[in-house]
């Protein structure tokens, strides 16, 4: 096609009632699946529906990374304790055996 120019497709006569049945039937399916009482009610309950998914997800997330965290943190310590002798590097802890 030419700069400027627009192609228009269209459906007219049966193809375009076939068309729009098909939509107003799925909808209809939408309508019924979410529970809800209107077509205007479904994005709301997608939302709602996408938010409790939501938190115990986020939940999860935040506990991943403060156990990551925690374990970066003894990975350090433990590092960190770790001497060099005679060019062999040693890592001692003693416990009071209690």
């Amino acid at each position: 096609m030419s700069a400027g120019i627009r192609r228009i497709e269209a459906l007219t006569g049966e193809a375009a009632y076939k068309y729009a049945k098909s939509k107003i039937e799925l909808l209809a399916e939408v309508v019924n699946a979410l529970k809800v009482t209107n077509d205007k009610d479904i994005l709301d309950k997608i939302i709602q529906e996408a938010n409790q998914i939501k938190k115990p997800l986020k939940k999860e997330l935040d506990s991943l990374k403060n156990k990551k965290m925690t374990q970066a943190m003894v990975s350090e310590e433990i590092s960190s304790a770790v001497e060099d002798v005679n060019g062999v590097k040693v890592l001692a802890k003693s416990s009071s055996g209690k």
